[in-house]
């Protein structure tokens, strides 16, 4: 379950000799928790995409049960997580952890026939508080996450080795519970057991943030809850003991968180979806507005234009005006001048008539004269002898 001590666990086995990655395989720390989670990135996306295709969420883990899952997809999802476990155990011994495991161990188990649990145990009321402080989960949705993740993990474990590790007991003695711990693996492989006491030292008591009362479990868990947290304190747990079926309370309680995170996420998502609308709008006016500055810069150009081109067309009406008046005037003067070439070809015409009739009469005369004189001439010569 999440806020079990789970990430600190992961960090003591580092120091006791367990491979679990280069620091480039896990997600960066956070704020709540300074040293990371310690969950691999490719195990952790395997789970995400079973939850989501699942329609859950680790929040929303009541539709988390690989069994609806398609054939097809199920054997994709061990296929992953083979291949995982395949580059894993090139190194030994290691240790993988995420919670969501606790869900979805049907996907892993195929790929791990002899691989050994480790159930690590907190107080619900710590676990949920954490939470809050976290997600800002209320208290009652944290208390039911627990039982649904602590039921689907005991169901998980059914027949198959485990091992537990008490957050109490590492709080109260570091050194005794890793001591125990170390122990209780040994069936399957020694650890480093002369580090236990360098180990001890990674376990600071100010990373306990939360911390429950006796009350609590009174004020807080409802009885079937209660119960759950009396079995798993015992000294001997029996994990058969223990009902795989969450609370109808639980259930109640997750199906409106669901049913609230839905609503939420659908609003985040029209929120995306308008804040993605205002951004491309924006982008939009940006744009228009662009083109609009662009356009009043022509527009102030072509009426510039414009202005030049009405004064040169005004001086090229102002010219074409004048040559019209030339033209006229042109006219008017070839039409006088038409005219009087008229005139002078009439006074021509005539003139010449009036030579050519005098020309005529002066040479009738002129034949006139001469034929007298021939005659005269004629009439005076001797006349020739018979």
């Amino acid at each position: 379950m999440h806020r079990t001590g789970t990430s600190v666990l992961m960090r003591l086995l580092e120091a006791l000799g367990c491979h679990t990655g280069e620091e480039s395989d896990f997600h960066p720390p956070t704020p709540h928790d300074r040293d990371g989670y310690r969950e691999r990135i490719d195990v952790w996306s395997i789970n995400e995409d079973a939850l989501t295709l699942l329609g859950a969420a680790w929040d929303r883990p009541l539709g988390a049960q690989v069994e609806r899952l398609a054939p097809a997809e199920r054997a994709a999802f061990e296929r992953r997580a083979a291949a995982v476990v395949e580059r894993l155990d090139r190194h030994q011994p290691w240790v993988i952890k995420d919670p969501r495991l606790c869900l979805l161990s049907g996907l892993w188990w195929p790929a791990l026939p002899d691989a050994v649990s480790i159930l690590t145990l907190r107080h619900p009321v710590e676990v949920a508080r954490s939470l809050q402080s976290r997600d800002a989960l209320p208290l009652h949705i944290g208390i039911a996450l627990w039982e649904v993740y602590t039921r689907a993990a005991v169901a998980a474990l059914a027949g198959r080795p485990w091992v537990r590790m008490r957050y109490e007991d590492l709080v109260r003695d570091a050194p005794v519970a890793i001591a125990g711990l170390v122990r209780d693996l040994e069936p399957w492989g020694r650890l480093d057991s002369g580090a236990e006491e360098a180990v001890a030292g990674l376990f600071a008591s100010d990373r306990r943030r939360q911390q429950a009362t006796a009350r609590d479990v009174e004020d807080w868990l409802s009885p079937a809850q209660a119960a759950l947290w009396r079995a798993l304190e015992a000294p001997t747990l029996e994990l058969e003991s223990i009902a795989a079926e969450v609370s109808p309370l639980a259930r109640e309680v997750l199906g409106a968180h669901e049913r609230s995170s839905t609503l939420a996420l659908s609003h985040e998502r029209r929120d995306a979806e308008i804040s993605g609308w205002n951004q491309s709008l924006t982008v939009e006016v940006d744009r228009l507005s662009a083109e609009v500055r662009q356009l009043t810069l022509d527009v102030e150009r072509w009426a510039a234009e414009a202005g030049r081109s009405s004064a040169e067309l005004e001086q090229e009406k102002a010219s074409a005006e004048a040559a019209r008046e030339a033209a006229i005037t042109r006219t008017t003067e070839l039409g006088m001048l038409a005219e009087r070439l008229a005139a002078l070809a009439e006074q021509y015409d005539l003139t010449a008539f009036d030579w050519r009739w005098r020309a005529r009469r002066a040479m009738r005369q002129e034949l006139e004269r001469l034929t007298a004189r021939l005659e005269r001439h004629l009439l005076g010569a001797p006349r020739p002898a018979a």
